[in-house]
C-alpha cells in the first residue's frame, strides 16, 4: 500500500491504520510507528487521523436473549415455508473510493467536517458545539488547547491539520493556550468582526449580546478590526498580559482588568465583584438558556460580590433571593425574580 500519497482522511479510512489506533495491535503498532518514523512528513496527518479516529464511538446495544431467540425461531419458520429464499451470489467487489467516501461521510456527520462563512473568511475544518450549561475540553491538532464555553460554536480550519495558517472561527465564549511553533506560525481567531492574531498564548474571547471582550492572561495578541466608528481604515490593537479589550459597535475600550473574574469560568466558578444583578442576569440567560424576567426591581442598583459554582443554577437562584430578598420562581424556561 502507497501511504506515502494519503491524506487524513485516506488514513481514517484505512483498516489497518485503523487497527493500530483502535485496538492497538502489536504487528500493526510496530509497523505504523517505523513507517512515521520513515515518513516523518506525515506526521500531521497521522496526528489528526488518530485524533479523529479515537474520537469516534460506537456503542453495540445487545438484545435481549428472549428477544434473540424469537428472531432465530422467525428465521426457522419463515425458512420452512419458503419466505426466504437464498440465491448465491458473486462475491461483491468494493470501490475503495467508495468505502473512503463513506468513511469522509461517517466523519462529516460525528465532527461537523464543513464549510464555514465568517465574514469575508472561508474556513474548512472540523466543528464543536456546545449546549446551555455545558463545557467542553478541546486539544487542536497543533497542540493548543481550548475551553468552550456553554452555548458556543467553535470551527477550526484545515490550517490546524497541517496545511496552512492556523485559524479558528468562533461563536459564544472559549479559554484558549496557544502552542508557540517553530517557525513561528500565526494563529488567527476569528471573533466576528474581531481577529486576533498571537503566536503563543493564553487568552479569554467573548462574543456575546453583540459586543467582543477579549482578555489577555499571558503572552501577547494583536487584535483587528476591518472598521472602527468614524473610520474606514483598518484598525490594530496590541494588548498586553491584564489588559481587557472590548469592542462594541466598532468602539474600542481598553482596561487593565481583573483577570481571575473573566477566567475562572474555566475552573467551574463564576466570579463576580461589586456586579450588578442585572450583569449576573446576563450570565444566566447566555450560560443556562433561561429567560429571566424582573418585576419591581431595580437590577441595576443591586450589588453583589460572590463566588457561584457553574454547574448549579439553583444554588445561584437561592444565593440571589437570600442576599436580594427576591422571590425566584422557575418554570419551564423562564426565570422571574419579584420583591416578596
Amino acid at each position: 500500500m502507497n501511504y506515502r500519497s494519503f491524506s487524513v482522511e485516506d488514513f481514517v479510512a484505512d483498516s489497518y491504520f485503523q487497527r493500530w489506533i483502535l485496538s492497538g495491535e502489536e504487528t500493526a503498532e510496530v509497523f505504523w510507528k517505523k513507517w512515521l518514523h520513515d515518513h516523518p512528513e506525515q506526521r500531521e496527518d497521522i496526528l489528526e487521523a488518530a485524533a479523529i479516529l479515537r474520537s469516534m464511538q460506537f456503542t453495540v446495544d445487545e438484545p435481549a436473549e428472549e428477544d434473540a431467540e424469537e428472531v432465530w425461531r422467525d428465521i426457522i419458520r419463515n425458512r420452512s415455508t419458503g419466505r426466504y429464499k437464498v440465491k448465491k451470489q458473486k462475491q461483491p467487489t468494493f470501490s475503495w473510493y467508495a468505502v473512503a467516501a463513506s468513511v469522509s461521510i461517517v466523519i462529516a456527520i460525528t465532527f461537523g467536517l464543513l464549510k464555514v462563512q465568517d465574514g469575508n473568511h472561508t474556513l474548512f475544518g472540523i466543528s464543536y458545539q456546545t449546549d446551555f450549561g455545558q463545557t467542553q475540553s478541546i486539544t487542536l491538532p497543533d497542540g493548543s488547547s481550548v475551553i468552550l464555553g456553554a452555548n458556543s460554536d467553535l470551527h477550526y480550519s484545515s490550517g490546524l491539520l497541517g496545511n496552512g495558517e492556523r485559524t479558528v472561527s468562533l461563536k459564544g465564549e472559549a479559554y484558549f493556550s496557544v502552542m508557540h511553533t517553530e517557525d513561528d506560525q500565526k494563529f488567527i481567531v476569528l471573533s466576528d468582526e474581531v481577529a486576533i492574531t498571537v503566536l503563543g498564548t493564553k487568552f479569554n474571547v467573548n462574543n456575546r449580546r453583540d459586543d467582543n471582550q477579549i482578555l489577555l492572561e499571558e503572552g501577547s495578541i494583536r487584535l483587528s478590526l476591518p472598521k472602527a466608528v468614524n473610520k474606514a481604515e483598518k484598525v490594530e490593537v496590541q494588548m498586553q498580559p491584564g489588559e481587557l479589550v472590548t469592542v462594541e459597535g466598532g468602539k474600542i475600550t481598553k482596561a487593565i482588568a481583573q483577570t481571575e473574574k473573566y477566567i475562572s469560568w474555566t475552573e467551574g466558578v463564576f466570579v463576580f465583584e461589586k456586579a450588578p444583578l442585572s450583569e449576573v442576569i446576563e450570565l444566566i440567560e447566555d450560560h443556562f438558556g433561561y429567560t429571566v424576567i424582573t418585576q419591581g426591581v431595580e437590577p441595576e442598583e443591586m450589588i453583589m460580590t460572590a463566588e457561584l459554582r457553574t454547574t448549579d443554577l439553583d444554588m445561584m437562584l437561592r444565593y440571589l433571593s437570600e442576599i436580594f430578598q427576591l422571590k425566584v420562581e422557575k418554570k419551564h424556561d423562564t426565570i422571574t425574580l419579584s420583591n416578596p
